[in-house]
């Protein structure tokens, strides 16, 4: 929207100076004692003794563990498939669909402006409600509303200001699903494991997204802006109702002991791999 109000140089000066004062407020808000400790604890020996496995070595041992946990590989694969359709939608289809049914830049903006504010307040309730709410149903339901809805109402191009509208809902619905993968994501993987586990985690899920544009483009291509959409769509749509049906998505609803119970395995496992 700026950069039609305005100039695209001038919308990258405002972001310059947004990210400037991003910085400067962390330095003045953020208190000392929010630094983690320098003094040398249990965790930080074994965090030191691990490092010294090699990288490579330490790659396999967080693919290995997320291998081994049925409901992180049910994560990482599904959010590899929504990332890609996602990156098809933002960086092909949304925008072909603004260039040639809306021929409005404008257009483009509000409806992104509209899920980014939805899911700002998305994300605010669910930190706020989270603990109160059941883990596995509000995920599920909160990637069902965020994603194939999206494809199929600008695919229908029902008008901007109902698309502008359902677009803030649907952000709504995105802003419940990093709160809640946070929390099981670092309640299952044991502390010492977690930056491993987690990287490879993040690695998988974002697999995805260099090739969504391009097969946004190819799909455009051959079928058309409505049929890519609506194939993007039932894509989305397909791998959203995984936590509905599959039951290992239930474990999303208790904690897991794993970082308790397996503590003194990776402890020993480190100094067998040091001796």
């Amino acid at each position: 929207m700026l950069v039609a109000a305005i100039s695209p140089l001038s919308v990258l000066a405002i972001d310059a100076v947004t990210f400037a004062a991003s910085a400067g407020l962390v330095a003045v808000l953020v208190p000392v004692s929010a630094n983690p400790p320098r003094r040398l604890s249990v965790s930080t020996i074994e965090d030191a003794a691990r490092s010294e496995l090699g990288y490579l070595t330490s790659l396999r041992e967080g693919f290995s563990y997320l291998v081994g946990d049925r409901l992180l590989v049910g994560i990482a694969a599904m959010v590899l498939v929504t990332n890609f359709a996602d990156q098809a939608g933002g960086a092909v289809l949304f925008p072909y669909w603004a260039h040639q049914i809306a021929h409005s830049s404008i257009d483009l903006g509000l409806i992104g402006g509209a899920f980014a504010f939805g899911a700002v307040a998305g994300n605010v309730l669910t930190t706020w409600l989270g603990p109160r709410m059941p883990r596995r149903l509000t995920y599920a339901v909160g990637f069902l509303l965020c994603g194939a809805p999206r494809f199929f109402l600008v695919a229908a191009s029902p008008g901007i200001g109902v698309i502008a509208s359902l677009f803030f809902v649907f952000g709504l619905g995105a802003g419940a699903i990093n709160p809640i993968l946070g929390a099981v994501e670092y309640e299952r993987v044991p502390r010492p494991l977690q930056a491993r586990v987690l990287g490879a985690v993040g690695a998988t899920a974002w697999l995805g997204i260099p090739f969504g544009a391009l097969a946004g483009g190819f799909a455009v291509t051959a079928i058309g802006l409505r049929g890519a959409l609506i194939a993007a769509g039932a894509l989305y749509g397909v791998m959203t109702l995984c936590p509905f049906v599959f039951p290992v998505w239930s474990q999303m609803n208790r904690r897991a002991t794993t970082s308790g119970e397996a503590l003194p395995d990776v402890v020993a496992e480190a100094d067998l791999q040091r001796g």
